[in-house]
């Protein structure tokens, strides 16, 4: 039912591509998400990217394909020993750079709550909710990690504030990592973001945020919502 769901939701210029993607999970994302990127990016676009959540860079990646293109890449991964593991899938490129922090509301030190069950470390969290699925991916183990906004990371980076991609996954705090962005001052054109309907509170608060900020829906592929910036959906539709 998910993939037909994605299916229905994804414009018809591009569904077959996406449809086909999804079955043969080829293209290294986790549901097709980077075939539907490919439709929208453009070749003048700024190749700038950022991943929030990019695990160890290679597992069901939706950067890495870029980040083998040559794009310069900023991946944020904060499990201390999957953040090893993304350094070392990446030690030879100099468009990477990767920090060991999570990303949040504010800046700080918090504990990163692990999976259980979950020997890669996939679903480790700060989310504190209590929900079925919180309650059956978080273990009461937890590691402290630093904690910072994306907007003060990437100003450390000495990031363009124009870039192409923004990646977010999150398990279950995307919202308040896209909170810690402004928007005013760096403006991806094009944002994907994991959702959490677990938190309905949450989850709408999250699409309000982005409406308000001045971005369009696209399409939902798998657990993913692909969102474009109103200033560029013409262009990534070929619409201009």
């Amino acid at each position: 039912m998910l993939y037909e769901a994605a299916r229905r939701l994804v414009p018809k210029r591009v569904k077959e591509t996406v449809w086909d993607h999804m079955m043969r999970h080829h293209d290294g994302s986790q549901a097709g998400e980077v075939t539907v990127l490919d439709a929208l990016l453009r070749p003048e676009f700024p190749r700038y990217l950022v991943d929030i959540g990019a695990h160890d860079g290679v597992t069901i990646s939706n950067s890495r394909r870029y980040v083998l293109q040559g794009w310069q890449a900023v991946l944020v991964e904060p499990h201390p020993d999957i953040f090893a593991k993304l350094t070392a899938a990446y030690a030879e490129y100099p468009n990477v750079r990767c920090f060991n922090v999570a990303c949040s509301l504010v800046s700080g030190i918090l504990p990163l709550y692990l999976g259980k069950n979950d020997p890669e470390a996939m679903a480790s969290t700060l989310c504190t909710d209590k929900n079925p699925w919180c309650d059956r991916i978080r273990g009461d183990a937890s590691v402290d990690v630093k904690v910072e906004t994306v907007t003060q990371l990437l100003k450390d980076a000495d990031w363009p504030q124009d870039f192409s991609l923004l990646l977010v996954d999150a398990e279950g705090m995307d919202y308040e990592v896209l909170k810690g962005l402004d928007f005013l001052f760096f403006r991806p054109r094009i944002l994907v973001t994991e959702e959490y309907i677990s938190n309905p509170e949450k989850h709408r608060n999250k699409h309000w945020l982005l409406l308000d900020q001045g971005f369009t829906f696209h399409s939902m592929v798998g657990a993913n919502t692909i969102w474009i910036a109103n200033e560029w959906v013409d262009v990534c539709l070929g619409l201009s």
